[in-house]
């Protein structure tokens, strides 16, 4: 069985329905979309719950009797306890339930939760919010990591400013949508980085072999896999020009001058075509940090290397971060404005590009047409036929990717449902419906929202 990963927590965790398309939603609803889809994920979390709650209404019941060894415990509760006991009530109740995990094998994770909206514009800010002491002396005491999801939001706050924040509340204490993804996002950037799963940063953050498609001098464009839109220049080229995604076709081509040890510099083409370059903000390797024109200067920041997949896209991997970093579409966003970020590299689409040269022989933008154009949907098992047997194919692998796993082609030609997601039990689905007749081939892929007359 592959691992889980059991989340106990409260109204700031749990799900909310429909998952897809609620807008008041939580992080742990929205966890599957940064973490590896090797991981099973079971939130246990509910509305209004705590601690001692959780234990006696039945939740941990379900994670101590069905967890296992290689399986992740998370602990992000706190927020209501308050309003039965005080710290040291806490930590005993938390402290038994990191125990009873462990005894099972299971690897264990505290988390300090977010605070509250306009917590960011505080002064001074706060270092956190619920039973933070407690929760840094169970790790002690029990050798747990922590991650500080309170810092990891204020930062990112702060970074895009208050009234932005604001607007990813739904009320004082609750995220939208929007926040519940991007609280996501952020714990997955600590989650992965945990030293107790080696062979997830292998599978993910393969060394970063660079390649020779990219000449010295080549004028490319750059198209994301997950949106299909491109990397562009907002307004005029200067220092601090803000980098997007647009689906026209201005700001958008850069020239690859070689900078050596296979890495690149992008120079924009706007303005005189030799002045500014694009430019990972302030030399940081943080998770977040903004990607951006600045004067041409041939620094570490303003270094890439061009990593090849698979399917004919790449990564950009920064210099800075030696490689463990690139640059990616801020929370896998298919919408026009998107922001450019530096992010740990994970595999997504929204960290994926096709690269397309002015050359038209060009080798690259062949293999991005030849992406393009062979991918028959629905056609998970890579026969060439499109049957319920594709359906059959994606259960398996969702069951048990291990056992069942599907090639690159087919993970490609399945993922019919909001394309660049990754396969769902929704692909599955609309496989079916395509197999009935009720939907048409013709019509893939489709976005979520689009089955729901069909359920």
């Amino acid at each position: 069985m592959p691992p889980t990963i059991w989340l106990c927590g409260d109204s700031t965790v749990c799900n909310y329905y429909p998952l897809n398309t609620s807008t008041q939603a939580d992080w742990g609803q929205m966890l599957g979309n940064y973490v590896s889809k090797d991981r099973n994920i079971r939130n246990m979390a509910a509305s209004v719950e705590y601690a001692k709650g959780f234990v006696e209404h039945g939740n941990f019941d379900t994670i101590e009797k069905y967890g296992k060894s290689g399986d992740v415990f998370v602990v992000s509760i706190g927020i209501n306890d308050g309003k039965y006991y005080k710290g040291d009530e806490y930590k005993e109740i938390v402290s038994d339930m990191v125990k009873r995990a462990k005894a099972k094998g299971m690897e264990v994770i505290l988390v300090k939760q977010q605070g509250r909206k306009g917590d960011y514009s505080l002064s001074p800010l706060l270092t956190g919010r619920y039973f933070i002491n407690e929760i840094e002396q169970i790790a002690k005491e029990q050798n747990c990591q922590i991650v500080d999801l309170f810092s990891l939001w204020q930062d990112y706050c702060i970074s895009v400013g208050a009234s932005k924040a604001d607007s990813m509340y739904i009320d004082n204490v609750h995220p939208n949508r929007n926040g519940a993804d991007k609280l996501a996002e952020l714990f997955a950037s600590e989650f992965e980085k945990a030293p107790e799963k080696p062979d997830i940063q292998e599978e993910t953050n393969p060394p970063a072999t660079p390649v020779s498609d990219i000449s010295d001098g080549m004028i490319i464009t750059l198209k994301n896999v997950n949106s299909g839109m491109y990397l562009s220049i907002d307004g005029q080229p200067s220092n601090g020009a803000n980098a997007h995604q647009t689906s026209g076709n201005n700001g958008n081509k850069f020239k690859a001058v070689n900078a050596g040890n296979g890495y690149f510099y992008l120079v924009s083409q706007l303005g005189d075509e030799n002045s500014y370059a694009l430019d990972v903000n302030a030399k940081k390797s943080d998770n977040g940090t903004n990607i951006e024109l600045y004067a041409f200067n041939r620094g570490d920041n303003q270094q890439f290397k061009f990593v090849k997949n698979n399917d004919g896209s790449y990564s950009i991997r920064t210099k800075v971060s030696a490689d463990a970093s690139c640059i990616e579409i801020t929370s896998k966003s298919k919408e026009n404005g998107a922001n450019v970020q530096e992010w740990t590299y994970n595999g997504g689409n929204n960290q994926n590009w096709y690269i397309a040269s002015d050359n038209p022989a060009s080798d690259i933008t062949a293999t991005e047409k030849q992406s393009e154009s062979d991918i028959l949907w629905c056609d998970a098992n890579a026969d060439k036929n499109v049957s319920i047997s594709d359906s059959v194919a994606i259960l398996q692998f969702i069951a048990n990717s291990s056992e069942y796993a599907l090639t690159d082609e087919g993970k490609l030609n399945a993922d019919v449902v909001d394309n660049g997601s990754g396969v769902t039990g929704q692909d599955a689905f609309a496989i079916q419906l395509v197999d009935s007749g009720i939907l048409q081939q013709s019509e893939l892929p489709v976005k979520s929202s689009e089955l729901n007359r069909f359920t």
